[in-house]
């Protein structure tokens, strides 16, 4: 079973494997996980995508709730996969207002025990693909940062590090250099098209990047029979170029016309930007086939 944010959005792939698709708008506090679980069995639900998210300065007890219940789904085979945000560093609250500029991570993209997803543009019908902005022509800004909360998990730190030793220029303070980096992975986010009420719309975000790696991976897991369940580690620990990586663009802008001073740039390896870049599927399935027992425990 998958549970997705915006059936609409969704990858043919749940159809096509036979996944019911249900409509889930925000998992941020615990009776609504619990509600999931309850309905849902572990037997039954190996995905879950969000796309709706809050700024990270939310009460600690709600991301504590939140992180809770994230890793019991995570010890059951669950994969949690959230959007990391449209409006780059500053988030959504600076959208056409310069000066609610700064680092506000968006939550839960930014607990430890989701896999966070953002978002790129380009590489298609020539060129190269890049990371997503408003000032490319993305329609959004993937969202990424360090959580202010949350320390870095021991399967990123190593990135991390990597990261600000090989920036030429060192970003604006004012981020948690030692918190819970994110997006972890990216996926295209711009120049989809939908249709609504007949007509075709062209529609862009992180809210279509979250749920097409998540049909990626409901495809792998119908293909090995079990759940790759919480995934992050194996990401990690994955071999250079399993991921295309994405050097080119940052996230100081907001989607609108409103840009910051503050932001990463994208770089050679993971970054605040990307992630450790977009998934390519059959690359992604080879990580997943090459395990003998695909990781399912927090």
């Amino acid at each position: 079973m998958f549970l997705v944010d915006d059936a609409v959005k969704q990858l043919a792939a749940a159809h096509e494997l036979h996944h019911n698709v249900y409509m889930i708008r925000r998992l941020v506090h615990r009776v609504q996980f619990d509600a999931v679980r309850m309905m849902y069995p572990p037997h039954h639900l190996d995905l879950v995508s969000e796309s709706y998210h809050a700024k990270g300065n939310m009460s600690s007890s709600v991301m504590n709730a939140f992180n809770t219940e994230a890793m019991k789904l995570g010890a059951q085979g669950v994969s949690v996969f959230v959007s990391s945000g449209d409006d780059g560093v500053a988030n959504f609250q600076a959208r056409g207002d310069k000066s609610a500029c700064g680092y506000i991570p968006s939550f839960p993209a930014s607990s430890p025990f989701v896999t966070a997803i953002g978002a790129t543009q380009g590489g298609i019908n020539g060129g190269s693909e890049i990371a997503c902005s408003a000032s490319t022509g993305g329609g959004i800004t993937s969202g990424g940062g360090f959580s202010g909360h949350f320390s870095a998990p021991s399967y990123q730190t190593s990135q991390i590090s990597d990261y600000f030793s090989t920036l030429s220029t060192a970003p604006e303070s004012g981020y948690a250099a030692g918190g819970r980096g994110y997006p972890d992975v990216s996926m295209a986010g711009a120049d989809y098209e939908v249709v609504v009420g007949g007509q075709i719309t062209g529609v862009c975000g992180t809210s279509l990047s979250s749920p097409v790696v998540a049909g990626m991976a409901a495809m792998v897991n119908a293909q090995l029979g079990t759940s790759i369940g919480f995934i992050n580690p194996t990401l990690y620990a994955a071999a250079s170029g399993t991921f295309n990586d994405i050097t080119q663009g940052d996230n100081k802008c907001t989607a609108s016309s409103a840009c910051c001073s503050q932001g990463f740039a994208a770089t050679t390896g993971w970054d605040p930007v990307t992630g450790l870049g977009s998934v390519d599927f059959v690359r992604f399935k080879d990580l997943f086939s090459s395990l003998a027992h695909p990781p399912v425990v927090v």
